[in-house]
C-alpha cells in the first residue's frame, strides 16, 4: 500500500501521462480531457481492485491534485457527427460544438452534418456515448 505522499505524486503523474493521448478540438486545437472522472476512475481502481490506496487518503489526494495538476482547464469532450446515418464523428469541444450547430462563420461551417439527426436517435444515443470513428 502506498503511502500519502506516493500516492499523490502518483496521481498527477497518471493524469498527465492520460493526458497525452487525448483528442483535441477539430476547430480550436484544445485538449479534450476530462480530468476529474479520470481522477476518480484512477483511486477506484487503485483502492478497489489493486488495493494501493486506503480510503482515507482520498481527500488528501484531490487536495494534492487541485494544487498541483498543471492543466486544471482542459475542456471535456464532446463527439460531434459529420455524418449521422454513417455515424462519422470528431472530437470538438462544447463551446466549438455550438458554434458549429449555431454560427454562420466559414471556419465552423465546414464542420455542420451533412444530414439531420434521426427522429428515432433518443437521449442516450448521443454522441457523448457513441465510440469516436475516424
Amino acid at each position: 500500500m502506498w503511502d500519502t505522499p506516493t500516492a499523490c505524486k502518483k496521481t498527477v503523474e497518471y493524469l498527465i501521462k492520460e493526458r497525452e493521448s487525448a483528442p483535441h478540438c477539430v476547430c480550436c486545437d484544445t485538449v479534450l480531457f476530462n480530468w476529474e472522472v479520470m481522477l476518480s476512475a484512477y483511486l477506484f481502481d487503485m483502492e478497489y481492485r489493486k488495493k494501493k490506496l486506503s480510503a482515507s487518503m482520498h481527500h488528501d489526494i484531490f487536495m494534492y491534485v487541485f494544487d498541483h495538476y498543471p492543466y486544471q482547464y482542459d475542456e471535456h469532450l464532446c463527439r460531434h457527427h459529420m455524418n449521422y446515418a454513417k455515424n462519422i464523428q470528431v472530437p470538438v469541444c462544447l463551446s466549438c460544438h455550438g458554434k458549429i450547430h449555431n454560427s454562420s462563420d466559414p471556419k465552423y461551417a465546414k464542420w455542420k452534418p451533412v444530414d439531420k439527426k434521426p427522429k428515432n436517435q433518443t437521449q442516450f444515443d448521443s454522441n457523448v456515448y457513441k465510440p469516436f470513428v475516424h
